[in-house]
């Protein structure tokens, strides 16, 4: 493995590996999409400017692919499957969040699953970071709105 790529992967393994999963939603899968966005990238020789980001970028894509694939599975497959997935959040709070728009869901995920910056999530989404900062905050006042929160 490349130097840079080697730590890179050390550094933010577990940020990966999240990533990978909320898109998926299945460990083995995402620990897959992780493998294979590292292989891809073994072809990289030079060191980038921002590693993590090229790394997140590249698991991303993977999960992305993958996710794309399963969807073309037939629907039992895909139902056995859901009954076997991990569950690391309150069931009301997940169903919350997979009603709201994927653009501020994704955003949401990766600031508080995957513990990214609002820049990080800018560069990896291609997205301005007030574009992902309005996103964020709309999404968590409408998750407060729905579970009866108010700030006074």
């Amino acid at each position: 493995m490349t130097n840079w790529l080697e730590q890179a992967y050390l550094d933010h393994r577990t940020q990966l590996f999240r990533c990978a999963w909320l898109i998926l939603r299945d460990s083995g899968r995402a620990e897959d999409a992780v493998h294979a966005a590292i292989v891809k990238l073994l072809g990289v020789s030079d060191e980038p400017q921002n590693a993590k980001a090229l790394v997140l970028t590249a698991v991303r894509n993977a999960a992305l692919d993958e996710y794309r694939r399963i969807r073309r599975q037939p629907m039992q497959e895909l139902v056995q499957e859901d009954t076997a997935r991990e569950q690391t959040i309150s069931q009301p709070f997940e169903e919350e969040l997979a009603n709201l728009p994927p653009e501020k869901r994704e955003i949401v995920e990766l600031r508080l699953r995957v513990g990214l910056s609002f820049p990080e999530i800018a560069q990896l989404l291609n997205e301005s970071e007030s574009t992902v900062g309005s996103r964020y905050r709309r999404a968590i006042e409408e998750l407060k709105r729905l579970n009866g929160v108010y700030d006074e």
